[in-house]
């Protein structure tokens, strides 16, 4: 994709990180200690790592104007372009409590209604502008008109791309599953879409409705990957980790890079799993960002 741009779709947050040397018991209490804020957000970070390998990637969101000016600061320091993320002072406050004890680590997502979104015409012909939307069921959800909008962007040549986890998604999701090109699952989200059908019978429907690229990812043990005609494993690598948090979202991020560049999903998952790989011996949720040329010397 050597012209084009990428429209992330999503909230950007603050995470409030905290260490705890372990977790309590039930009814038990445990001292956190808060080691900063730093921006995250699922999107975010997926936004994050695609403009840090060259793509012009824009992010749609809306905040408050109390956390406006440190997110947008930091999300612009990131090369993202942030024009199209609107203000609106009846929002909460966008946070994620994040705590890691020396063996693992637990994300607590603040949660609070967000408005319905009603696209303007510009917004309208901005989306059908794009070469990638990037985004969840639960915040495309938000869009009034959402299935529609995305059918139409997809028959334009916009290849919709939606992350999946069994946390925020409902059974009503399925359409807008059905209206993407690229769909990407961990092991949960995916066993939850299930509802009863087979694997293979849930992948023929999400064919058959459209979708080009089914992925499942499987933690530290690599990915699998689907088309209509092709299919892709790929084992994880061995590193030591010092934070999973954005493992996720680098990995999708990864992937969609190498599909806008042309490579198939064999070069795809084997690059992205590299990278998801690098990106959890660093702390932070934005650890993934980094030249492609260093994830391919080490994929090469």
């Amino acid at each position: 994709m050597s012209e084009g741009y990428v429209i992330a779709v999503g909230s950007a947050c603050i995470d409030e990180n905290n260490n705890a040397d372990r977790w309590p018991e039930l009814g038990d209490k445990c001292l956190i200690r808060p080691t900063g804020d730093l921006v995250g957000g699922m999107i975010a970070n997926a936004a994050c790592v695609l403009a840090g390998y060259g793509l012009r990637t824009c992010m749609f969101d809306a905040l408050n104007s109390r956390q406006a000016d440190f997110i947008l600061k930091d999300l612009k320091s990131y090369g993202l372009d942030v024009e199209h993320v609107r203000i609106d002072d009846s929002l909460p406050d966008a946070k994620c409590i994040i705590v890691r004890t020396p063996t693992d680590r637990a994300i607590l997502v603040v949660s609070e209604p967000k408005p319905d979104i009603v696209l303007t015409k510009a917004e309208e012909d901005f989306f059908s502008g794009a070469a990638y939307v990037y985004s969840t069921p639960s915040e495309m959800r938000k869009i009034v008109g959402a299935c529609a909008h995305m059918r139409a962007w997809r028959a334009g040549g916009v290849r919709i791309v939606l992350d999946v986890e069994s946390s925020t998604y409902v059974e009503a999701d399925e359409d807008l599953l059905k209206s993407a090109s690229m769909i990407f699952f961990n092991e949960f989200g995916f066993a939850n879409c299930l509802r009863g059908r087979s694997e293979a019978a849930f992948r023929a429907e999400l064919f058959d409705a459209g979708v080009e690229v089914i992925t499942v990812t499987l933690g530290a043990a690599g990915s699998e990957t689907w088309t209509r005609s092709d299919h892709d494993r790929t084992g994880g690598h061995r590193v030591k980790v010092a934070d999973t948090t954005g493992a996720g979202d680098t990995f999708n991020s990864s992937f969609v890079y190498c599909m806008s560049q042309g490579c198939d999903i064999h070069r795809a998952a084997a690059f992205a799993n590299r990278a998801a790989a690098d990106s959890v011996t660093r702390v932070g949720p934005k650890s993934g960002v980094g030249p492609a040329e260093r994830i391919w010397a080490m994929v090469e």
